[in-house]
């Protein structure tokens, strides 16, 4: 169940293990967040938006997904170097406080919001709903939360 993924991510975390995705084509991979949020490395592949939430050989390892098993391996060799994982799980928890906190995202909302009233172009529109579905359900949740303050 999704309310137990946070205890799964932090023992896989804890117990040397990392997220190993093989996807195809990725946006935003809400797992991938998760994960790093609860301290666990991850091995990912540099396609779509991975590569922006995935700090390569710090949060975790970016591998070409035209490399394969090979990409694979070379990313399980740099996670069992002198520490790298704990480091990476560290990071990687860090990384998700700092640039995807819902304090954070409802901020940078707020900023993109004011600037398309400001600049009145059409455009504006699809770079919000962008800015939405890169963000999921918890930033809304918390802009809603904010809205419901004021």
């Amino acid at each position: 169940p999704w309310k137990d993924m946070p205890n799964f991510y932090q023992t896989v975390g804890a117990s040397g293990g990392f997220l190993l995705s093989t996807a195809r084509v990725e946006r935003c991979p809400m797992n991938i967040l998760e994960a790093q949020a609860c301290g666990c490395p991850v091995i990912a592949p540099d396609v779509g938006g991975i590569p922006e939430i995935v700090t390569h050989e710090v949060t975790g390892f970016v591998y070409e997904r035209k490399q394969g098993l090979q990409g694979i391996k070379a990313a399980l060799n740099w996670l069992k170097q002198n520490g790298q994982h704990e480091k990476a799980a560290i990071a990687a928890a860090e990384l998700v406080r700092n640039r995807f906190s819902e304090e954070k995202m409802c901020r940078d909302y707020i900023e993109l919001y004011k600037e398309a009233i400001a600049a009145k172009k059409p455009g504006m529109v699809s770079k919000i709903k962008q800015q939405f579905l890169l963000a999921g359900m918890p930033a809304i949740k918390a802009l809603r939360s904010i809205v419901k303050q004021r």
